[in-house]
């Protein structure tokens, strides 16, 4: 139950140790605050209660370890050994997300069975498809997996997520007009032969908004930011504010909460709102000339190169006279020099292609379009002066 409690300062569980991070020692401690501020040695003391297939089933039926019926060919099913492979530590290890892999996709399906009242859904892609201004046509009804929790488990689950928000781990996540909830979570980066590699890791923030009655779930990911940002608490989680504050302006998917009409007027509000174009990966002449046809004013001088980032988002409602802040990468080659080495970019959109080379601040070549299929050098070479070339094809 949620006040069950457990003495969190002894993190012996017979040869080996689970620690807490940056070494907290919540002593006793129940449910609610262990949630609240990530309590690793709470949760592996509670798994050590349950039997491995009861918690394997549980998982199960979460969506991990299984793909997710999502009509995409490459999708993983993640890693969930069956009980009969697991060692004396797996419980409270996986407990803790270690010896198991989910992917993004599967994490967000969970959290919205938590959102919604305890049901899995399938994931879909579209909403609506229009068969012509006058028809419009469903791709029928969602796919609904099980019922994997109850609705007041759901709630109370949602409920010390707030708390979370509020209280924990996730009060980067907060907006003041809506009530968040949320996880954090910082995993260690394993790699195969390897083992845990030290100072790499991955931090996500599992949010959903209004916590109440949730319309929106948001995952936010990072893999391997900079050691000095690495905890969830301070990158992943305001992350997800400021991506849920970009919602808000830019759509009416929130409009009407906590009494708020709007965070700010999206497009067709008012007569004086414009959207904010897209200048992600133009050139930094090409943006301000774009900026300065819709009224608005590029913020500083951010010279010459290719946009990487802009702030607000694309789409947001802007009013004449707003400045806009652009980062930008400077153009050119400069692999030579640095003797870069080439990502592996199999499978990604000419979006991402375009992304990745602007980050690297070198030349790139497209070939046809949809995703890449071929690319010269190879994934780990080191690029040469003539940059990157890359071949695509409609299907992966």
């Amino acid at each position: 139950t949620v006040d069950t409690e457990f003495d969190c300062a002894d993190n012996d569980f017979g040869g080996f140790r689970i620690h807490n991070s940056e070494g907290h020692d919540f002593g006793v401690t129940s449910f609610v605050d262990a949630f609240v501020h990530s309590s690793n040695v709470y949760f592996g003391r509670a798994a050590t209660n349950l039997r491995r297939r009861e918690l394997y089933l549980d998982l199960r039926a979460l969506g991990f370890g299984t793909r997710t019926r999502f009509p995409y060919p490459g999708q993983p099913s993640g890693l969930l050994k069956e009980p009969e492979q697991w060692s004396g530590r797996s419980l409270p290890t996986i407990a803790i997300g270690q010896e198991i892999g989910v992917t993004p996709l599967q994490l967000a399906m969970a959290g919205a069975a938590v959102a919604n009242g305890g049901l899995l859904y399938a994931p879909r892609i579209v909403d609506r498809i229009g068969a012509g201004p006058d028809e419009p046509e469903m791709p029928g009804p969602a796919l609904m997996r099980g019922e994997v929790m109850s609705a007041d488990l759901s709630a109370l689950l949602r409920r010390v997520m707030a708390l979370t928000v509020e209280e924990g781990t996730g009060q980067a996540a907060a907006v003041p007009w809506a009530r968040v909830a949320g996880k954090t979570g910082t995993a260690q980066k394993a790699f195969p032969g390897r083992g845990y590699a030290p100072g790499i890791y991955m931090s996500t923030f599992l949010g959903m908004v209004p916590a109440e009655n949730p319309r929106l779930v948001v995952l936010t990911m990072l893999d391997e930011p900079d050691y000095a940002h690495h905890y969830a608490s301070q990158s992943a989680a305001p992350l997800c504010g400021r991506i849920v504050t970009e919602i808000a302006r830019s759509t009416n998917w929130l409009d009407g909460i906590g009494g708020l009409a709007r965070v700010a007027a999206h497009p067709g509000a008012d007569s004086d709102s414009r959207p904010l174009p897209d200048l992600m990966y133009v050139s930094a002449t090409t943006a301000r000339a774009r900026l300065r046809e819709t009224g608005l004013v590029p913020a500083g001088d951010a010279g010459e190169g290719i946009v990487t980032a802009q702030i607000p988002a694309a789409g947001t409602a802007c009013s004449a006279g707003d400045r806009i802040v652009l980062t930008v990468s400077p153009a050119g080659d400069r692999s030579a020099a640095t003797g870069l080495i080439c990502p592996d970019l199999q499978g990604l959109s000419n979006r991402e292609v375009l992304r990745r080379a602007a980050g690297l601040g070198i030349r790139v070549a497209i070939e046809g379009a949809g995703y890449v299929t071929d690319q010269v050098p190879q994934p780990g070479a080191v690029i040469g002066p003539e940059g990157l070339k890359v071949r695509m094809a409609g299907r992966w």
